[in-house]
């Protein structure tokens, strides 16, 4: 299932258009603040193209989180609504980066608010003018399974989580939960990462999991 594409109506405005796919989202996603979280991405990076074309396509079938080039080479956010995907170690991840109050256990569908500015990160990260501003990083993909230290690390993953930040922090969800800015500039994000690190989150997973 995919939000309507309200791009062939040629009488339609770009910022008209923009508005109804996040009105869908936040219909089909059964969370209103899901259209603000995107839209606040679109004011965010309006010099970026890739969010005016992405592929945007919910599955209830699914409880994954996805963004990034699919199988046919588009640009896809795959968002899975079932149930299942929010576990402990994504809940503390988020919490520890973003700074939110320890031991508050947000609804589920909060969490995944998270997930889903992080895979919008993913998907801007594709735009051809995007190293001109955040500077180059290593875009390798990692597997969590194999290595979740490396991969929780990894700057691709780094980098979607500071553009998650900039995109939440400009929400009225982001402002309830106390969500800042980053005072970093993109280039900088690795300071950011750094100052909002998630060594908590590692040291309990391998508490947890063996070395």
């Amino acid at each position: 299932m995919s939000p309507s594409n309200p791009e062939s109506s040629p009488r339609l405005s770009q910022k008209e258009i923009d508005k109804i796919r996040c009105d869908e989202l936040s219909k089909q996603l059964h969370n209103p603040y899901a259209g603000e979280i995107f839209r606040s991405a679109i004011i965010c990076f309006d010099r970026f193209s890739v969010l005016k074309d992405v592929k945007i396509s919910i599955h209830p079938e699914s409880s994954i989180y996805a963004g990034g080039y699919n199988g046919n080479g588009e640009l896809e956010i795959y968002l899975g609504t079932a149930e299942g995907s929010i576990n402990s170690r994504i809940k503390s991840r988020i919490t520890e980066r973003f700074g939110l109050p320890e031991g508050q256990d947000l609804p589920d569908r909060f969490y995944k608010l998270f997930i889903f500015a992080h895979e919008i990160g993913h998907v801007v990260q594709k735009d051809e003018k995007f190293k001109e501003i955040y500077g180059d990083y290593d875009d390798s993909i990692l597997d969590p399974d194999t290595d979740y230290k490396t991969y929780v690390t990894s700057e691709n993953e780094v980098l979607a989580d500071y553009i998650a930040a900039q995109i939440i922090s400009n929400t009225e969800f982001g402002r309830v939960l106390g969500i800042e800015p980053p005072e970093e500039e993109p280039k900088e994000w690795r300071q950011w990462a750094e100052r909002n690190n998630i060594n908590d989150t590692i040291r309990k997973f391998y508490d947890q999991n063996g070395n």
